[in-house]
């Protein structure tokens, strides 16, 4: 945690005031402007069926919370507005871990704690210090998948989409003191470059304490990492003015941040600092930004084309050889991905066999005349009516030869139809 100059801003506890910006495609935000809070509903997928794409919105916050089990209300608080929280500090050690699945209803998590690779006795456990976690909605939970990449100060997730999934970072950087290795920071920062060069291929966003002022006119090691880190990753930093607040009840210095990896598919439509929060117990202020992107549509075609099966004792494999030979000749199997040479040279081969084969006869079936009519719905019901007449006379022993008769000649009038 860092203890810079204070500026002379007073915080005064309320109800939630949001600090929200609209943001497009600039290097960096920093604008803010107030305005209510309002709960935003989980739009995972909102589809327009005029469109090529689905637009897809996704709320995510980051917050230090200074322990976990002093934050619950505040967490609670802050999931009506959120879709996946970015937790740092949680405090927890690798036996309390579970408690990330029941800290509320309908709330998932996964964390690493700072005794992860030694796990210490529950009858030792000192104050709690440290660790990462990453929490979300339970409506979510079958499109994330928990990575393990990183050291227990960087917690990832990947969201799973039907185009390029989402890598979400939770990270806590080293705070600026005698207790921490200068190298540590350093060290998380090359960790962080090792995930971003693993999954290069996703919509990346990291968010947590970077214990270090972006912003300012300051170049020490540790902020030239970072920036170097922005700058070589094409990455985006959401600024929220100052997040982190003095035991002296001012904000003193921004050193909470988004970093987003920007696509011509993806956008930061909103960003916000939710201030006055009653039930925050913590020093940090969470922040949180609205990620929208669109994704292929999925489409089904609507005729379903049924392939026939080749018969090989029917295929003429001397000319099967030669059509094959001809077609490989004018193929192009220069494909710009495996995937794409293996379909071209399957339908190659699909399509030589077909010319060889033949065409399979058209089975000849007789369409059904509907002959059902007005005149036969009322000789059916008649003959119905009738049939039932002649069982009741059958059963009570009334039966004579004039009745058998007439029932025999509506029988043949029914039949005649």
């Amino acid at each position: 945690m860092e203890r810079p100059e204070l500026p002379n801003k007073q915080v005064t506890p309320s109800k939630i005031t949001i600090q929200s910006t609209d943001t497009c495609d600039s290097e960096s935000v920093s604008e803010q402007s107030n305005c209510e809070s309002t709960t935003n509903s989980l739009n995972i997928i909102k589809e327009d069926f005029n469109q090529e794409f689905l637009t897809v919105s996704l709320n995510i916050c980051a917050f230090n919370c200074k322990n976990i089990m002093t934050s619950i209300l505040a967490i609670e608080e802050i999931m009506k507005h959120t879709d996946i929280l970015l937790i740092q500090e949680h405090w927890l050690f690798n036996y309390q871990l579970p408690v990330l699945n029941d800290l509320a209803s309908q709330i998932r998590g996964i964390g690493k704690a700072v005794d992860d690779d030694n796990p210490i006795s529950p009858i030792q456990k000192p104050r709690g210090y440290g660790g990462v976690a990453i929490l979300w909605k339970d409506e979510l939970d079958s499109k994330i998948e928990v990575l393990k990449d990183g050291s227990n100060r960087i917690q990832c997730i990947r969201v799973k989409t039907t185009s390029q999934p989402i890598l979400l970072v939770s990270i806590y950087l080293p705070a600026k003191g005698c207790r921490t290795n200068p190298q540590d920071y350093l060290d998380c920062m090359d960790q962080l470059q090792e995930i971003l060069d693993k999954y290069q291929d996703h919509h990346i966003c990291i968010g947590g304490d970077f214990n270090e002022h972006l912003t300012t006119s300051n170049n020490s090691e540790r902020i030239r990492c970072v920036r170097q880190l922005i700058s070589d990753n094409q990455l985006q930093s959401l600024t929220y003015g100052s997040t982190f607040i003095h035991p002296n009840g001012k904000d003193s210095s921004e050193i909470d941040y988004f970093l987003v990896k920007t696509h011509s598919d993806i956008r930061v439509k909103k960003m916000d600092k939710m201030e006055g929060l009653e039930t925050n117990t913590s020093d940090h202020h969470p922040i949180r930004c609205n990620l929208s992107l669109e994704i292929a549509r999925n489409r089904k075609s609507s005729t379903v084309t049924q392939q026939s099966k080749i018969n090989w004792d029917k295929v003429d494999k001397e000319k099967y050889r030669e059509v094959l030979s001809t077609n490989l000749q004018k193929a192009n199997l220069n494909q710009e991905t495996i995937e794409e040479t293996i379909d071209e040279l399957t339908s190659l081969l699909t399509t030589s066999s077909s010319q060889c084969q033949g065409k399979a006869k058209k089975k000849c079936t007789k369409h059904r005349l509907k002959v059902w009519n007005d005149d036969i719905k009322e000789a059916v019901s008649r003959s119905k009516k009738s049939h039932w007449e002649f069982k009741k006379l059958k059963e009570s022993g009334n039966l004579d030869s004039a009745v058998i008769e007439e029932q025999k000649m509506r029988n043949r009038t029914f039949v005649d139809l």
